[in-house]
């Protein structure tokens, strides 16, 4: 049965959600929006941060250069918490913006690896796209504080469908005709078709 909660994306959200998976991979990518900051001093070539309104937002890069595959290689084996450099680095990132912004709430965002990493972060909040998942994701639970987002079909979070959801915090995208990658960002096009005019400011707010 397709998935509908989807359709109440809110498109203030959507726009930003797009933009910032997409400026991992292109850094050129410019988009004026409204009350987004980027802090550059704690942007990288793996992660981009950004101010928004009360959020602190890091946006992780999926695979992209040669030593990801490492890290891939990690996370299909199950052991990618304990020996993944990159996660390891961004675990460290978010440790320093909660010293530097003690009252903004973290939120990790990302794409394939990228999602895995915004994943394990320790981020107060987390969205991940069509996120890896390895022989150690078998069967977990996808935490209330989480958005996962997956497109139908893709291979790549092909083992995320063994997982558990209980906080209807998983949204299943139905394949888009036009694109045959379905582990590609423009599946996400989808989401800016919703009519919604809804907010986003309370986002899975921890009890």
């Amino acid at each position: 049965m397709e998935d509908k909660s989807w359709k109440n994306a809110p498109p203030e959200w959507v726009t930003l959600f797009i933009h910032l998976l997409n400026k991992t991979y292109n850094p050129t990518d410019g988009l004026d929006i409204d009350s987004l900051h980027y802090l550059h001093q704690y942007s990288n070539h793996e992660c981009v941060v950004a101010q928004y309104k009360e959020y602190i937002i890091c946006s992780f890069r999926g695979t992209a250069r040669c030593y990801d595959y490492l890290s891939d290689m990690l996370l299909f084996l199950g052991i990618f918490i304990p020996f993944s450099y990159r996660l390891q680095r961004s675990r460290d990132l978010v440790r320093t913006l909660r010293k530097i912004y003690p009252e903004a709430y973290i939120l990790c965002i990302g794409h394939s690896l990228g999602g895995t990493i915004a994943e394990f972060s320790h981020g107060d909040y987390c969205i991940t796209y069509n996120k890896g998942v390895g022989l150690g994701g078998i069967g977990n639970i996808i935490p209330k504080h989480q958005l996962d987002i997956r497109t139908e079909g893709d291979c790549v979070s092909i083992l995320a469908n063994t997982q558990f959801h209980f906080h209807d915090n998983l949204w299943v995208l139905p394949k888009n005709k036009k694109n045959k990658n379905r582990h590609n960002l423009k599946n996400l096009s989808i989401l800016k078709r919703s009519k919604t005019s809804s907010s986003l400011n309370n986002f899975n707010q921890i009890d």
